[in-house]
């Protein structure tokens, strides 16, 4: 059985809520008892609480993204175990997580649909950059879906992105797959399947059980980029019978204004032939980049990722722009300062592009920051 809600882990993380469930695990907020911080707590839970092979592959879970250590990757911050009268046999493991604020890409194409162009490349830049680090340690997902992939909060706006860093504008999530083929062995990884992977997003291979590796990966970030650009998948339920990237409808027929060369740098991504996709992440970040330096100019510019946010405020901050030329400061507010930048409260008259000087004082200590900066409006 589940956890109580109101329950203590040895004596630190106080379960709040329930935030997710699957077929072997829950996962949790839950509060550090001490410092206060809002986590993610995943404990086993049901028969899986109860088999040692998959206790196994939570802690092996818990070790693979520790190692990781990418902007794009949830960061591992504890595990640990817990014993439970209600469940016979040994304390069952439990992971402790960042707690992510924002929502599932699932969620936001449920809600939208599509992405505008630049954000579905934003994300796919992230995500190959992620999976770049995993396959050089080793590591396949094998479980890519918008259900594993986490966006930041977002909303309309005046964004001021301070030059040369940047927020992740994507986490991955749920390494269980990947865990559970090193528990495995890699001669049981074929056709392994996490429980969040949804049939839709998984390489021909997968399906039909053949041996994988780091391409099957570039195949499910193709279906996801595929449905962020033109609001459908590829093809009908799964990639099970796909025998030629030909079956596949272009995403430049079904939207007009998404470029040739990205079009076509999906489609490769696509090849139900593991051969005849991008040998990895690299080369497939590098062929969308090329694409999106063929297409013509946006005014939306895409950030690279550099390195992870620093702590957000969490309540409003006065902030004053200062323009160029001797034109008048704006003066405004935010409640959301990050090593990326900052979302401005309230009218601003500010141009798009415009290169600003942004003074606030830091939250907590009180010291006042200058910063050279950018305005850039942030889409719905």
């Amino acid at each position: 059985m589940a956890l109580a809600i109101g329950s203590k882990l040895e004596g630190r993380y106080q379960l709040r809520r329930e935030i997710a469930r699957g077929q072997r695990s829950v996962v949790y907020q839950a509060q550090h008892q001490f410092t206060l911080r809002s986590v993610a707590l995943k404990v086993l839970y049901g028969p899986a609480a109860r088999d040692e092979t998959q206790r196994d592959v939570l802690l092996a879970e818990a070790r693979l993204i520790t190692e990781l250590r990418h902007p794009c990757v949830v960061t591992m911050i504890d595990a640990g175990q817990v014993s439970d009268p209600s469940v016979p046999g040994p304390a069952r493991p439990y992971l402790v997580m960042e707690m992510l604020e924002g929502r599932s890409l699932a969620g936001v194409l449920a809600a939208r649909r599509q992405l505008e162009v630049e954000d579905g490349l934003t994300i796919a830049l992230g995500l190959c950059s992620a999976l770049a680090c995993a396959h050089e340690s080793g590591v396949v997902h094998q479980a890519i879906s918008p259900q594993n992939l986490f966006l930041p909060p977002a909303g309309p706006g005046l964004t001021v992105t301070f030059p040369g860093v940047y927020e992740p504008p994507v986490k991955l999530i749920d390494f269980s797959s990947a865990a559970r083929a090193i528990v495995a062995g890699v001669d049981e990884r074929p056709g392994r399947t996490s429980d969040g992977a949804a049939a839709a997003y998984l390489a021909p291979e997968q399906h039909n059980r053949q041996p994988t590796d780091e391409r099957c990966d570039i195949f499910s970030l193709g279906v996801v980029f595929y449905e962020c650009l033109t609001g459908q998948l590829p093809f009908e339920g799964s990639a099970v019978k796909l025998t030629s990237a030909q079956q596949i409808a272009p995403p430049i027929e079904l939207r007009a204004e998404v470029p040739g060369a990205l079009s076509d740098a999906v489609l490769r991504a696509l090849a139900p032939n593991p051969a005849d996709r991008y040998p990895d992440a690299r080369a497939f970040a590098h062929a969308l980049r090329t694409a999106n330096d063929q297409a013509p100019p946006s005014k939306s510019t895409i950030p690279p990722v550099m390195r992870r946010a620093a702590p957000r405020a969490s309540y409003l901050t006065p902030v004053r722009v200062h323009r160029a030329g001797g034109v008048a400061a704006v003066d405004g507010s935010t409640e959301d300062i990050s090593e990326g930048g900052m979302l401005l409260l309230g009218p601003c008259a500010l141009e798009d592009e415009e290169q600003v000087q942004v003074r606030f004082a830091l939250p907590i200590s009180g010291q006042v920051i200058t910063v050279n900066a950018v305005a850039r409006w942030r889409r719905e």
